[in-house]
């Protein structure tokens, strides 16, 4: 169970140094930028989502969010 935690934290963090070595590529010139519509709302609902099973995972309260915001 704690080496399946240390595996996740791991990948977590080595995709946050992939990206933060692509944008030192990217404002060096090294590598062009991509930018492309998004839809923000998927992309929050997909925030929350994944937040709200690792809160259950982890036995940590429940939030819903609603237009007025996050209510615990």
């Amino acid at each position: 169970m704690f080496h399946e935690g240390a595996g996740a934290g791991t990948r977590r963090l080595s995709r946050l140094v992939e990206s933060l070595l692509d944008f030192g590529r990217m404002e060096a010139g090294a590598r062009p930028y991509r930018l492309e519509p998004i839809d923000a709302a998927e992309l929050v609902e997909n925030v929350v989502r994944d937040f709200r099973q690792r809160w259950r995972e982890q036995g940590s309260p429940s939030m819903r969010v609603g237009p007025a915001g996050p209510q615990w």
